[in-house]
């Protein structure tokens, strides 16, 4: 009998896949759920990070559409402004040619916006933004103001609003509908018997 396919989920990181918060819920989503599902991700940095080779040991693909990383705060803002118009080809591509994809899962904070818009156009049923801390629109920085702001309004593309808390939730979302789902751990890393935490 021939080995049926596994349905496919594309996941939006933040930066790479670093040994963070937010790329730590992702991979204990795609740990629990890669017998089921096939995971790819998309990241925004060309250098491989902490999680990078254990993802790849699941069976997903990482993409790779880089932002830049340096220092220079103008170069940084223009960054952040135009990176959604240039990026826009290119992440239609790679969900294009490695498709099709039951969901995408975004989990950058405003930028899940133009994923979020290119899901809803190629047809991606299931399409969650994800809020992990509580945000603001960026403290004095207006061309940031603006861009999350205009940026918010695309949120109406998702399927499925969730944030870790009611705060990330309100902060992000706004009025909009949405779930709280608190994040989840593995409880396998602790010892019951002494509650201690048992490193990997």
């Amino acid at each position: 009998m021939l080995e049926q396919k596994k349905r496919k989920v594309l996941m939006v990181s933040v930066g790479g896949l670093d040994h963070g918060g937010v790329q730590a819920v992702l991979m204990s989503t795609v740990r629990a759920l890669s017998d089921k599902f096939q995971f790819d991700v998309i990241v925004f940095s060309d250098k491989e990070k902490y999680y990078d080779k254990e993802f790849l040991s699941m069976g997903g693909h990482i993409f790779r559409v880089p932002r830049y990383e340096g220092m220079n705060k103008i170069i940084h803002q223009l960054d952040v402004l135009f990176f959604s118009a240039f990026s826009y080809r290119k992440i239609t591509r790679i969900i294009m040619d490695n498709g099709p994809y039951q969901a995408i899962h975004c989990h950058n904070d405003y930028d899940s916006s133009v994923f979020l818009q290119i899901g809803k156009k190629m047809g991606i049923p299931v399409r969650i933004v994800h809020s992990h801390v509580v945000s603001s629109l960026g403290k004095g920085h207006y061309p940031r103001k603006i861009f999350n702001w205009l940026n918010r309004r695309g949120f109406k593309n998702a399927s499925l609003r969730i944030g870790c808390s009611q705060e990330a939730c309100e902060s992000l979302f706004r009025n909009m509908n949405y779930k709280v789902v608190n994040n989840p751990y593995d409880e396998r890393r602790f010892n019951r018997r002494q509650y201690q935490y048992v490193s990997s």
